[in-house]
C-alpha cells in the first residue's frame, strides 16, 4: 500500500512540476478567453484599378504582402469585461509576437482608399521574454523571436466559409481615413486561426477547434494609419482574439500515465 502511495505522490510531483515549468501562467484557468494585443504592420499601397502593391508583385503571387510585431496587453475571461487573468509586466513578464507570410490574393478597391482586401497564409509567433520597455520597432522582431517560444497559429481558410469560400484566411475591409484613436482608422479585418501543436510550451493548450472548419482563435482588428516614425511600419494594429484555452496536454498525458502505472501497480498485488 505504501508503494501505491508514493507512487501516486510522485506522478502528482512529475504533473504538477511540469505546470509550473511554464514561464507563463494562467493561474490554472480553461475556457474562453478575450486577448487583447496591440502592435504594428507593414503597409501596401494599392493602385485603384491596377490592384498593384508597393512592395510586392500582383495579387496572389505568393510573395508576403504583410508582416508585423507586437504585444499582448491582457487576457480575460470570456470577453473584454471579462475577469482579468493576465496582464502586460506581470511577472517581469511580457508576451511578444511577430506574425508574417500573409499575401493579398484578392483586391477589390472601389477607390484609392475603400474596398476590401482577402489574403492567403500568416503565421503567428508568440514569445515570452522578460518586460521589453523599447519602442516597438522592425528592429525588434530579431530580439522577439530570440525570447522563449509560447504558441503558434497559422491562419487557414474559414472566416468567408459561410460565403462558398475556404480559401481567404483573412478579410479586411478598407474604409479609408477617418479620425479614429492612435491615427487615422484605415480598415477593419478579421481572420480565423489554427494552433500548431508541434511548436511552443503552450503547444496544444488552445487546440479546442470552437470556430469555423475546426479553427482555434478568431481575431479581429482595426488598422489606423501611423503617423509615430520611430517604428518604421506604416500601420499600427489594435487587435482583439478570442480563443478557449484546454487542459494542458502534457500534464493529461503524464496523469493518465501515473493512473495506468498505479492500476498495474494493484494487480501486480493481487497476484501475489
Amino acid at each position: 500500500m505504501k508503494r501505491i502511495i508514493l507512487i501516486g505522490i510522485l506522478m502528482l510531483m512529475v504533473v504538477l512540476g511540469t505546470s509550473a515549468a511554464y514561464a507563463f501562467d494562467l493561474g490554472g484557468y480553461t475556457g474562453p478567453v478575450y486577448i487583447k494585443i496591440g502592435g504594428y504592420a507593414n503597409g501596401s499601397t494599392y493602385g485603384v484599378g491596377s490592384q498593384t502593391f508597393t512592395n510586392s508583385g500582383n495579387p496572389g503571387d505568393g510573395v508576403q504582402d504583410a508582416y508585423g510585431v507586437g504585444r499582448v496587453v491582457e487576457i480575460r475571461e470570456n470577453n473584454a469585461a471579462g475577469a482579468e487573468l493576465w496582464h502586460n509586466g506581470q511577472g517581469g513578464q511580457e508576451l511578444m509576437y511577430h506574425y508574417y507570410g500573409i499575401d493579398d490574393w484578392k483586391v477589390n478597391m472601389a477607390t484609392a482608399t475603400s474596398g476590401q482586401i482577402q489574403s492567403v497564409g500568416g503565421t503567428f509567433d508568440f514569445y515570452v521574454q522578460p518586460v521589453n520597455t523599447a519602442h516597438l520597432s522592425a528592429s525588434q522582431i530579431g530580439t522577439i523571436t530570440g525570447g522563449t517560444p509560447f504558441a503558434r497559429f497559422k491562419a487557414t481558410g474559414g472566416i468567408l466559409a459561410a460565403g462558398g469560400d475556404n480559401t481567404t484566411t483573412m478579410f479586411e475591409n478598407v474604409v479609408g481615413p477617418s479620425a479614429g484613436t492612435g491615427g487615422q482608422v484605415f480598415g477593419f479585418g478579421s481572420g480565423l486561426l489554427k494552433q500548431d501543436n508541434s511548436w511552443g510550451t503552450w503547444a496544444g493548450d488552445f487546440n479546442n477547434g470552437d470556430w469555423a472548419n475546426g479553427n482555434d482563435v478568431s481575431i479581429g482588428w482595426t488598422v489606423s494609419i501611423n503617423e509615430d516614425p520611430r517604428n518604421g511600419f506604416a500601420f499600427s494594429v489594435d487587435d482583439p482574439a478570442r480563443t478557449r484555452v484546454v487542459p494542458e496536454p502534457s500534464s493529461m498525458v503524464l496523469l493518465g500515465v501515473g493512473l495506468m502505472g498505479l492500476v498495474a501497480t494493484l494487480r501486480r498485488k493481487k497476484a501475489v
